[in-house]
């Protein structure tokens, strides 16, 4: 008889998010990266709703907004966040549906 023994280690660096997941459940992601970075979550869903309108994966906004690295701007982003900002506010967020 044949017994092999997997360990399989389950930690913070095992999860991977995919943009992909923000199309059917942004707040689960915005959920999980501000738990991950103790971030604001209504910041998060805002920066999420960016990125997606954008097509881009959340890389960026991570490096940015969280990370406080200097990434290469993306002005495209920038404008669009800070129009998002302006209409709604800092506290008031409605993820709309692309």
């Amino acid at each position: 008889m044949n017994t092999t023994t997997t360990t399989n280690e389950y930690n913070a660096s095992s999860i991977q998010i995919k943009s992909e997941m923000a199309v059917g459940s942004p707040w689960l992601v915005a959920d999980t990266i501000a738990r991950d970075y103790k971030a604001d979550q209504k910041m998060i869903l805002r920066l999420i709703e960016v990125s997606d309108r954008l097509g881009m994966d959340y890389s960026y906004f991570i490096e940015k907004y969280l990370e406080k690295s200097n990434p290469e701007p993306i002005p495209s982003f920038e404008q669009l966040y800070r129009a998002k900002l302006l209409r709604q506010g800092n506290d008031a967020f409605e993820y709309e549906t692309l």
